[in-house]
């Protein structure tokens, strides 16, 4: 399970706020995005995190490149801008990366505690749509 965790996004201090305006997912377009990788992908683990500082998905079982894919079907940013500005994280370090996002590690306020409830938000989002497994939820 380790290695297949990956996490793709954008975040503020590697994206010009208005590339990251153009990835930023609402709640539907979460909802939306969340449901169509059920149907293409039959994928049973994801979730999105979209802020004003970031947007990054994490997933398990899914590629980069089907990750993007998704990004860019429901933002308005494109592939070119991704591969720009965004970046990877696989296993250990993907998983490292929702700690250090949840705990406001890697927020402009340090240690802000608003990005817990918005990761509890999308993993609620997600387990309400049966897209997070048991072991993704814990």
């Amino acid at each position: 399970m380790i290695e297949s965790f990956i996490t793709i996004g954008l975040k503020h201090s590697l994206t010009p706020l208005g590339v990251l305006e153009k990835f930023h997912l609402s709640n539907d377009q979460i909802k939306a995005l969340i449901l169509f990788a059920k149907s293409k992908y039959d994928v049973n683990s994801i979730i999105i995190v979209s802020t004003c500082n970031r947007t990054q998905l994490f997933s398990i079982a899914l590629s980069k490149e089907q990750l993007l894919e998704l990004i860019v079907k429901f933002s308005n940013g494109s592939k070119e801008l991704f591969e720009e500005f965004g970046f990877e994280k696989k296993g250990e370090a993907a998983i490292e990366n929702l700690f250090v996002v949840s705990a406001g590690l890697d927020s402009q306020i340090l240690g802000d505690l608003q990005i817990f409830s918005q990761v509890k938000r999308s993993v609620e989002i997600s387990k309400n749509l049966h897209a997070i497994d048991g072991t993704t939820d814990r």
